[in-house]
């Protein structure tokens, strides 16, 4: 066969392949249908957080798994109007979170804090949950959510949902490959000195974040700019759930980080130092949050909402439990519970509950293209975080003790478990 036998031979496999991978990509296009979102402004800038959901909102999302109806408040959070004044007679839970507590999936009124305060409160006049959560947030954005609502609200409980999914991971500041999340919008954050004590930045407020520059530029810079390409893409989207996408997701790697940098964090059993500094960071925001909601009179409550991978147990033999050497299924959960233990927080773990609920049927309990909870998670959530507080005795119509700042907080019982109907048992 000749050189130009075998050139046209290429030549003519490789447009069949192109052409095979656009008629892919229409037919994803197709299957994924129209994401009412695309077309409709949600966000609103905000010099110090990035941005809050827009003021006074509503509208519907609808994507080829849900149609819902989300709605905000004039605080520009997803919720009920608050009102000028609080009223302090009742108990007031204030929840902070990102996409996992807004929610992305359901509708508003479905959401864990929502379905907490249904469960908690028989009627308005006994309590509210305000629910904070933005999508995209961080725990450092959460911390400065927490400063702005908690003198509005006078909350008794502050809890935040705390999402395995990303928290470990996009926390690090622009000088470490940048932000994850609105990469481009100037907002306040959380850097540590030499000395691991937790530094506030302003810096960037009111300025474009330009692209990390090539001494800050770094594997996860490299993990960031692969997946906000490939997310352009419908069949991306569409196969990315697939297993063999997560497989190659977590044994396919960058350096220490794999293509699935939020929960390679969290679940690794030997951190990178990337790794470390983002827990550290995450840490000492976290211990941050929990001294100044204890000083507003408020207890902290960290709540642990698991990803897929930990909830599902195919999507964990496909992906980390492929890999048993280097990744540990209840590693965010070690974390996560010694970091509650340093900020004196209350801990709250959800994961065992979605696992003996859903770990043998896939997708149960989160939407299997979004990945977020659905309806039945955020009950699991709400369920298993209403057991916790009871048995922690927090809902008091006063102000109740906070662990002690110098001994740190006593051993808790284990909450009960939500039954089926939701009744703790």
């Amino acid at each position: 066969m000749g050189n130009n036998t075998i050139i046209k031979v290429i030549a003519i496999n490789l447009a069949f392949l192109i052409f095979a991978v656009g008629a892919a990509e229409m037919i994803a296009m197709q299957m994924e249908g129209k994401d009412d979102e695309e077309n409709i402004v949600i966000t609103a800038q905000d010099d110090e957080l990035g941005w809050t959901a827009k003021k006074n909102f509503k509208f519907k999302h609808k994507t080829s798994e849900f149609s819902v109806l989300y709605w905000s408040n004039e605080l520009g959070i997803h919720d009920e109007p608050i009102g000028d004044t609080p009223d302090t007679s009742k108990l007031r839970i204030l929840a902070l979170g990102d996409s996992h507590t807004a929610a992305t999936g359901v509708s508003t009124d479905k959401t864990w804090p929502n379905v907490l305060e249904r469960m908690l409160f028989e009627d308005v006049e006994a309590g509210t949950v305000y629910n904070s959560g933005i999508g995209g947030y961080s725990v450092g954005q959460e911390l400065m959510m927490a400063r702005r609502l908690i003198p509005l609200v006078k909350p008794q409980i502050v809890i935040l949902g705390f999402s395995i999914a990303t928290d470990f991971f996009d926390v690090a500041p622009p000088g470490r490959a940048g932000f994850t999340y609105g990469a481009g919008i100037g907002r306040v954050y959380f850097d540590l000195d030499p000395n691991g004590k937790l530094i506030e930045k302003r810096d960037m407020i009111g300025k474009e974040v330009g692209q990390a520059t090539a001494s800050q530029t770094n594997n996860i810079t490299t993990l960031s700019r692969i997946k906000s390409a490939l997310g352009y893409f419908a069949l991306y989207r569409l196969l990315k759930r697939s297993k063999m996408a997560m497989w190659v997701a977590t044994n396919f790697s960058f350096g220490d980080e794999s293509l699935w940098p939020g929960l390679d964090t969290a679940l690794k059993k030997k951190p990178s130092v990337d790794d470390q500094f983002r827990i550290d960071l995450a840490t000492q925001i976290l211990i941050q949050l929990a001294d100044e909601v204890r000083a507003a009179g408020a207890v902290p409550v960290l709540v642990q909402i698991p990803y897929v991978a930990q909830v599902y147990d195919s999507v964990w033999d496909v992906s980390f439990g492929s890999q048993p050497d280097k990744y540990i299924r209840d590693g965010g959960t070690q974390k996560l519970s010694q970091i509650a233990k340093k900020a004196k927080m209350h801990f709250v773990d959800t994961t065992q509950v979605f696992i003996e609920k859903g770990g043998a049927t896939d997708y149960a309990y989160h939407h299997k293209l979004d990945a977020h909870p659905n309806d039945e998670g955020q009950q699991v959530i709400a369920e298993t975080v209403a057991a916790s507080l009871q048995s922690l005795n927090l809902l008091k119509p006063q102000t109740p003790e906070a662990p002690d700042a110098q001994s740190g907080p006593k051993e808790q019982p284990e909450a009960p478990r939500p039954s089926e109907s939701g009744k703790s048992e």
